[in-house]
């Protein structure tokens, strides 16, 4: 048998041939925009890697693929940390992202919940990807304690509504993320590293 792989998201079948997953990975709200950002510089094969937001100022400078969603709901201006409006901007944009998953069969969504886009956003897109019949992974990000008792509401319920929608749930912990970005810096390396961690986590499912 003839071996070709595709990084590591072939299946090797009895045959001369390969069949490879259709997979896409939408990075919604900002964390989850850098994290696709991150994914796509590896120009994988077979993947189709979108970023997702209600911020046209987060999207202009990517190199990824990118939608911006609820452009009538926030004019492009974000969601100001409301998860009421990250919702309807998702809502207003269905079609939008419907369509991103033609010829999908696994989707796996990236962000850090506890905002607006990350919180409203990710379940609304969730539930459109199940409505589809498509097995759905979601990895996110915990708020950080320093961020408040309000985004952790916000952080728990869009957790509630994703495991509705989803096949698996993974959720990192950004105070433990805290404790590798090391002394002197560390705010501004913790927000880089939970990009990171949300890529490398998503890679790493797919081996």
């Amino acid at each position: 048998m003839r071996k070709r792989m595709r990084y590591a998201l072939a299946i090797i079948i009895s045959s001369e041939e390969t069949v490879a997953l259709s997979i896409i990975i939408l990075g919604v709200g900002g964390c989850g925009c850098a994290a696709a950002e991150r994914i796509h510089r590896h120009h994988l094969n077979d993947i189709h890697t979108v970023a997702v937001d209600t911020a046209r100022t987060t999207l202009d400078h990517l190199e990824v693929e990118h939608l911006l969603i609820g452009a009538t709901v926030t004019h492009g201006n974000g969601a100001g940390g409301n998860p009421d409006l990250g919702r309807e901007a998702a809502r207003s944009s269905a079609d939008d992202i419907d369509a991103l998953f033609n010829g999908a069969r696994q989707v796996y969504l990236l962000a850090g919940v506890g905002g607006g886009t990350g919180s409203g956003a990710t379940p609304v897109i969730a539930q459109i990807a199940k409505e589809r019949q498509l097995s759905v992974i979601s990895i996110v990000t915990e708020p950080f304690d320093f961020e408040g008792a309000q985004r952790r509401v916000y952080g728990d319920d869009a957790l509630a509504w994703l495991r509705r929608y989803s096949d698996d749930v993974y959720v990192i912990d950004n105070d433990r993320i805290l404790t590798y970005a090391g002394i002197g810096g560390a705010l501004s390396r913790s927000f880089e590293l939970r990009a990171d961690a949300l890529a490398w986590v998503a890679l790493s499912r797919m081996v």
